[in-house]
Parts: C-alpha cells; structure tokens; sequence
C-alpha cells in the first residue's frame, strides 16, 4: 500500500517486473539450472534448498516437501539461531561501549596535555602562586584566586573576567624578585591559559581535568584498564561468532524435521563445487514385496 500525498489515501502497488514474464521466467530457469549442475544435484530431489556453510566448507541440499517447506525450514533454522545471535547481539553492544570508553579517556588525556590545557594550567597555577609571594595583600590575594581559578575547566563570568584583569594591572611591572624576561614569560602564559578557558564551553556538571602529574598517572592506569576491558570484549564477541556454527544448526533442525542424511542419493557423480555436499531428504518409501503362493 502507498499513500497519496496530495489527499492522504491509499492506493494498492503492485510489483513490476523489468522485463515480460516469458524472460523472467527464462531467467530463473537459467539460474536455477547452472547452480544445479554446479553443485551437482540429481534433478530427483528438487525441489531442494541449498544451504552453504563457507567457515566450514561445507555444503547441505536439504529436499523439499509438501510438509517441509522453504518457509518452514527457514522458519526453524532462525529459531534455532535465535539464542546464539542473541549472544553476538550482546557482545557486540558491549564492545561498543568499551570502546567508546577508551576513546574518551584517551580524548580526556589528550585535552589535558594540549598546549593550556588542564595541565598546562596547573603548571602556570603554581607557578602564579609562587611568584606571587612577597606582593602586597591585594596581588596577593588575586593571584591565590586566578591560582585556584584555572584549575576549573569553564570560562570565566564577568566578574571574574574584571578581577583577572585587575591582577594583570597590578602584576604587570610587580613580579616580586623575578627577572623581567621570566615576568613577561609567566604573564603572556596566565593571559594564554585564561583565553583557553574562556574558550571551553561551559557545560554544567562537568567533571574536573586532570591537572597534576598525579591525576595523568590516574588517567594513563584508567586507559589501560579500558584497553585490557576492550580486549576481553572482543575475545567474547569472537567466541559468540564462533559459537554460531550452521553445520550443526542444519543437522538438528533438518533431524527433527523427519529428514535423513543421504550420502549418494540426490547427486550426480561429477560437480564443479569442490566442498563436501551433505543431502537431507525425506526416507524414500519402501515398496511392499508381494509374493504368491500356488495351491
């Protein structure tokens, strides 16, 4: 069904073939014919449906009947493979998440050493906070406060921008005892690290940064455990897949189906597939043996 989309309603689609109906037909018997004789299928057991398993090499031509359908068949081998795509499904989410897990610890760690980053920052406090020492109370003060204020990962508001800016004023010519060229280092690095965080943008609840030597030990030890928690992830993933095998799949369902292993009966003597090819059919019906006797 299709929906007008001038009045709303629907209108019944019907499917069109390519090409007319005589050379469809053609077509299929043409196909169904070269992978016939290329899996070397006797002509007595179709119709059949073939099922390739390529991880083992194997092949299965499973006969077809009235009772045993190819919705039926197809119906049974998904049901069967339910729980152990359920199983892949699972591992493939959780190895989703791991990695998204080391991808942003690694992104944490990398934003932390960027030039004025996190780290960066906590190096420029504590160089603030030392040469600050020795300054009248108010250079003090402020520079104890712009110290503790880059460690936090978020622009400042106007009146912080105000404060900074008035201990700029005041530290521009009064760096206690240090040389002028390591002054105007130290100033240009605050000014620096202050403009990188005016331009983080501000996100409430926010974790704080790494900012010490310690705290990157923590990041780089989290890292690790991520990557070792990636690894055990992938290995599970793996295990699933293999778990998955269509080989024993085939035979359970094809078994309970009625179906019998066949080792000659529905193949021809010559293939171009060079695999094994496994035939499950029905068990032939045997004639009944009528014998005479004469009074």
């Amino acid at each position: 069904m299709t929906e007008n989309p001038e009045d709303g309603s629907m209108a019944r689609s019907a499917p069109v073939m390519p090409r007319d109906e005589g050379e469809h037909g053609s077509a299929v018997t043409r196909v169904a014919t070269e992978l016939q004789e290329f899996f070397g299928i006797s002509e007595s057991l179709l119709p059949c449906a073939v099922v390739v398993e390529p991880r083992e090499r194997r092949v299965f031509a499973v006969g077809l009947t009235e009772r045993i359908t190819l919705y039926r068949l197809l119906k049974e081998l998904k049901i069967a493979m339910e729980p152990g795509i359920a199983r892949v499904n699972q591992a493939r989410s959780e190895v989703a998440r791991a990695r998204e897990d080391l991808a942003g610890r690694r992104r944490r760690r990398w934003q932390a050493t960027e030039p004025y980053g996190p780290a960066d920052r906590g190096r420029i406090a504590r160089r603030l906070r030392e040469a600050a020492e020795g300054m009248d109370d108010d250079a003090v003060r402020l520079s104890h406060w712009l110290s503790d204020r880059l460690l936090l990962a978020r622009p400042l508001t106007t009146d912080e921008r105000q404060q900074a800016d008035a201990l700029f004023a005041l530290l521009h010519g009064r760096f206690g005892v240090l040389p002028l060229r390591e002054r105007r280092g130290l100033l240009r690095a605050v000014r620096r690290a202050v403009d990188k965080l005016n331009s983080l943008d501000d996100v409430p609840g926010t974790p704080p940064e790494p900012c010490t030597d310690a705290d990157l030990r923590v990041v780089d030890s989290q890292i690790r455990l991520s990557r070792e928690r990636l690894r055990t992830r992938e290995a599970g993933l793996r295990r699933a897949l293999r778990n998955i095998a269509l080989s024993p799949l085939v035979l359970s369902v094809t078994r309970g189906l009625g179906l019998e292993q066949e080792t000659t009966r529905g193949l021809l003597t010559w293939r171009q597939c060079t695999w094994p090819v496994t035939v499950l059919a029905a068990p032939e019906r045997r004639r009944p043996t009528i014998s005479y006797e004469w009074a």
